[in-house]
């Protein structure tokens, strides 16, 4: 079944239908994390390894884990995953795979030239081996770590906030996705102060600036695998394989301003061809607003 929207004689109805079953997915999923989180704060951790992997797992899964509870309660068979070709996937996964090392190398070029940021390495050959081991962890085990998130974001939340519009329906999604970081970014900074919530406010930035490429990619592929091949190797590839920045602590090229720059310019190449209607119209019949 094609989980494209279709238009019923009671648009209204099911929109309200829609809107009911985005709020239960948002207060499910951020209930889980909240409570995996608060499991983990009274404990400090000190628990057996076999329970902590469950927690971390039912944590990096809690969006499919909504969607599927959602869907499976309210009778919505459109939680399954679109069929696609094979070759369709895999082109669009190598294609994701690429766009991820261009985005972060490109976030570092943007630092060192706009911001002046200095970075620093030790070891150039171990820059190129570990950068080189990131993009083979990206497309296999950060892919399927991130396969729960980009369910949840992009199959459930997005198709049904994509109504509204791509670009409304895209920034509404990165919202949602930034803001499901916080329990575990916010937990260990007690008491809670502006320089601890800096990179949860430029993680939730670079997940909204970021969320048009997640959609034009999902749009064009009709498959979340893609993407979770893109957000697993943004994520494995996001220090460079070694490149640390001089004085900071901080190990994502994209919660750093060059980071955020390069997402910019992401959002008006996405802007071009979605005006051109290269992705979504085509799949959406012409209605893509």
């Amino acid at each position: 079944m094609s989980v494209c929207f279709e238009r019923t004689p009671d648009s209204t109805l099911r929109r309200e239908v829609r809107v009911r079953s985005i709020v239960l997915f948002v207060v499910l999923v951020y209930g889980i994390v909240w409570l995996v989180e608060l499991v983990l704060g009274r404990s400090g951790n000190r628990v057996a390894f076999p329970i902590l992997v469950l927690l971390y797992v039912i944590h990096a899964y809690s969006p499919l884990i909504a969607a599927v509870t959602i869907g499976w309660a309210r009778g919505e068979r459109e939680v399954r995953h679109p069929s696609q070709p094979c070759r369709t996937v895999v082109f669009f996964s190598l294609v994701a795979w690429l766009i991820a090392v261009v985005v972060n190398l490109a976030g570092v070029l943007s630092d060192i030239a706009l911001m002046g940021a200095r970075y620093e390495s030790a070891d150039a050959s171990g820059v190129v081996r570990d950068t080189l081991r990131g993009m083979i962890r990206g497309p296999t085990l950060m892919a399927v770590v991130t396969f729960g998130e980009e369910w949840g974001w992009r199959a459930f939340l997005y198709e049904r906030v994509r109504p509204f519009g791509f670009w409304r329906g895209s920034l509404l999604t990165g919202a949602v996705w930034g803001l499901w970081h916080a329990p575990g970014l916010l937990r260990l900074e007690t008491p809670i102060s502006s320089e601890s919530m800096r990179p949860f406010i430029m993680l939730t930035a670079a997940t909204i600036l970021a969320s048009p490429l997640f959609s034009l990619l999902y749009e064009r592929s009709r498959s979340v695998v893609p993407c979770a091949v893109l957000h697993g190797t943004i994520n494995s590839t996001a220090v460079l394989g070694g490149f640390a920045k001089a004085g900071s602590h901080d190990e994502s090229i994209l919660r750093s301003p060059g980071g955020l720059v390069v997402l910019v310019v992401c959002c008006a190449v996405v802007y071009m061809i979605w005006r051109r209607g290269q992705g979504m119209a085509k799949c959406r019949g012409g209605e893509g607003k």
